[in-house]
């Protein structure tokens, strides 16, 4: 009988060492996890929002030099691009006031607008954005609307953009939706 139970005791130890050497956890191969401790990620794109002001050499200079580099390197695909061309305006008693007071400064915003309004996908109207903002040098000496309103045709032509909707969201009113919009949404 003693035999027996030595037996027995062989035999559980044995079979307790086999089961801990060779357990899931300590063999070469491991099975993936029923549950993963933690969900797979869906990429997301990252939302960056540019805000700036037209006529600020500053802001033109990031624009057109550093902020193209989003497209350039394919980093369009990762990175939702907002471009918000109004920043340090107020609206006061219903009037809208822009950073320096300036009237082609508030002009320049209202024309960026439009071109966000009519061309709503960035990598559309990125392009006339940034013509317009390299003209900036040019553009700080300029006292007249009527030059200003030639440096953004000219842009949109080069470019073969059609200045009929720009023109009409400037035209007809809807650009203060638009401004209002954008100012309300900033504060």
């Amino acid at each position: 009988m003693a035999y027996f139970v030595n037996l027995l005791s062989l035999f559980v130890l044995t079979t307790t060492l086999m089961l801990f050497f060779f357990s899931p956890s300590h063999s070469i191969s491991p099975s993936p996890p029923v549950n993963p401790p933690f969900p797979p990620v869906k990429p997301q794109k990252v939302d960056l929002v540019v805000y700036y002001k037209t006529l600020s050499p500053r802001c033109a200079d990031f624009i057109v030099n550093y902020l193209k580099l989003v497209f350039q390197t394919d980093l369009n695909t990762i990175v939702n691009l907002r471009l918000v061309p109004w920043v340090n305006a107020k609206v006061i008693n219903g009037t809208i006031y822009c950073w320096q007071g300036e009237a082609l400064e508030c002009y320049l915003n209202f024309i960026e607008a439009c071109v966000i309004k009519a061309y709503p996908e960035v990598k559309t109207h990125f392009p006339l954005i940034s013509c317009i903002e390299a003209e900036n040098s040019t553009l700080m000496q300029v006292k007249r609307s009527q030059d200003v309103e030639n440096f953004w045709r000219k842009c949109a032509h080069n470019l073969g953009f059609p200045h009929e909707p720009i023109d009409k969201c400037f035209n007809s009113g809807e650009v203060i939706k638009v401004i209002y919009h954008i100012i309300y949404a900033v504060q």
